[in-house]
């Protein structure tokens, strides 16, 4: 704390346990015991967590790096986080990252969107589809409300690939618990729940009968 508070450095790399306690528990320290704020400078956080934890800092939009850490991963990561605009206040994504792994149950999972008016936190069975817009991604949510995030279509697909969500086309990430019927006819498509009729692409029609064969 002394440390950050004296220096008052730009990038500062925080380990997320540290000793018998955490780094968020460091960082509300900060912020109630002198005039420093989260925003006012940047951080990447380095963890031994498994892949299950890891998945939490992606869905928390949240920078980090694993241990032990990778020479090339680490001036990527500095580059990255010099590459954005002034720090902004990542409270928001701290909290989504704590729920996330402290909550092991899916219908609790949420995500933080980063998008140009701020960060959006909605729960991931709150996405009834993604669709691709050039490098920007257009998000649908059950309360009809859409989120476009300058993220592409192949950064959710990875990211949301355990949690049933199948790429149908080029285009086109669907949550599978929302798929209310599949056709065959003009070349191939499902209705969702909604009421949205996406295309599926040919190379994709397979895959999707296996799914829908093991609902």
């Amino acid at each position: 704390l002394m440390a950050i508070k004296t220096i008052k450095p730009e990038l500062v790399f925080l380990d997320v346990q540290l000793g018998n306690t955490t780094s968020f528990e460091l960082l509300k320290q900060l912020e109630q015991q002198t005039n420093l704020k989260i925003s006012d400078f940047k951080i990447i956080f380095t963890t031994a967590f498994d892949k299950y934890a890891v998945k939490a800092f992606k869905f928390s939009a949240v920078d980090y790096l694993l241990k032990p850490v990778d020479g090339d991963e680490l001036i990527a990561a500095v580059n990255k986080v010099h590459s954005q605009f002034a720090p902004i206040n990542k409270s928001i994504n701290f909290d989504v990252l704590l729920e996330n792994i402290n909550q092991l149950s899916i219908d609790d999972k949420k995500i933080a969107i980063n998008t140009i008016e701020g960060i959006h936190v909605v729960k991931v069975n709150d996405i009834i589809r993604c669709e691709s817009n050039d490098n920007y991604t257009q998000i649908y949510l059950t309360n009809n409300e859409t989120i476009l995030t300058a993220k592409t279509l192949k950064s959710f697909e990875e990211l949301l690939v355990d949690y049933k969500f199948e790429r149908v086309h080029k285009t086109h990430l669907i949550n599978i618990n929302y798929l209310k019927t599949f056709s065959q006819l003009d070349g191939g498509f499902v209705i969702l729940k909604n009421g949205d009729k996406i295309p599926v692409s040919r190379i994709k029609k397979e895959r999707l009968l296996e799914i829908i064969s093991e609902l």
